[in-house]
């Protein structure tokens, strides 16, 4: 082991990334002072030097002299005991520092090398997160001209790689994400399958952003939550509905019209068209029971009850009851 033994600091780590660095003084290396000898004066001579590209090219040295009479006394200190601050580019760096007592027996030159590859990227990538693999969804499922943002966002995504503090896209960027493979997939699925790794359903809400652009907003409904969603109270209507062979073979003959406005609120249309004009029937069925007081009673609530009548309109057919009004029920 050397006499004077080269201290390296905690901070010398290679490889290192691209950026501001700072190499310690030859002083900080050495940490030694030798009190002088007993014949004259004696100096202690420190030397950093920093090379760049494999040691092809100097970039700095710097020289530092402390000057001690042989009673241990100080007589003076010459040159730069500074630190390199350097911003580092990518490439090798080698460090050389030297310590060196002259006038004393010991006429030894300490010396200590020091090689780094500095890198563009220390640091492994980000792992994928939930937040990330929903932004990246929303980025492919549309073509976007430059510039423009997805009209699918995640809540409190600012579409510059942060996330909104207590929203959403933050509590899902600690969720690390498995690898996925989504082929001829509606958004929604690709949602869902996020959220099979999240515990939780997709919802899309239309906001506007500050621009007063709208956009829509995905949230997630998360499994096993204590909030109860707003529509729970409401009532519900349980209907089964069942087929075997005979009941689709026979639904096969029947009427295509009556597919026609099933989302209104009469069960199904019928059209009889002829010459000139055409005749309508629309049905409902439903149970219900009439009071003394004559209001009808039924386990469902009523929007409006309607009379049912016959109406032939004005025609040039051979129909003879043409702008008149009949009855088709015993009741009016």
């Amino acid at each position: 082991m050397p006499k004077y033994p080269a201290v390296t600091p905690d901070t010398y780590v290679s490889p290192l990334p691209v950026g501001d660095f700072t190499f310690l003084s030859a002083t900080k290396i050495y940490p030694y002072e030798f009190q002088g000898s007993t014949t004259g004066d004696s100096q202690n001579v420190y030397i950093g030097e920093i090379y760049y590209n494999s040691g092809s090219v100097l970039i700095e040295r710097k020289e530092y002299i402390i000057t001690v009479n042989r009673l241990g006394f100080v007589v003076s200190r010459e040159g730069d005991n500074t630190d390199f601050n350097l911003k580092l580019s990518a490439g090798t760096y080698i460090v050389k520092y030297s310590y060196q007592l002259k006038g004393s027996s010991d006429q030894t030159v300490y010396t200590a090398t020091y090689t780094f590859i500095v890198v563009e990227n220390q640091l492994p990538l980000k792992r994928w997160t939930a937040s990330d693999v929903i932004s990246r969804v929303t980025d492919l499922a549309e073509p976007l001209r430059k510039g423009e943002r997805p009209r699918f966002r995640l809540q409190g995504d600012s579409g510059n790689g942060t996330y909104a503090e207590g929203s959403q896209a933050a509590l899902f960027d600690h969720i690390p994400s498995p690898e996925f493979a989504f082929t001829k997939q509606t958004l929604r699925e690709n949602l869902r399958a996020v959220g099979e790794i999240i515990h939780g359903e997709p919802r899309l809400k239309p906001v506007k952003d500050g621009t007063g652009e709208w956009f829509f907003e995905i949230t997630y409904d998360l499994y096993g939550q204590t909030e109860r969603w707003k529509h729970a109270a409401r009532p519900y209507v349980l209907k089964s509905v069942t087929q075997n062979v005979n009941t689709y073979a026979s639904a096969l003959d029947t009427h295509a019209e009556n597919l026609v406005n099933k989302q209104t609120n009469y069960s199904g249309v019928i059209v009889e068209p002829y010459a000139n004009g055409a005749e309508t029937v629309r049905t409902e069925r439903f149970l219900s029971t009439k009071k003394e007081t004559g209001k009808a009673v039924s386990e469902f609530r009523h929007k409006r009850k309607t009379r049912i009548r016959r109406y032939i309109g004005a025609g040039n057919g051979s129909r003879t009851r043409q702008n008149q009004l009949g009855k088709l029920t015993p009741y009016r």
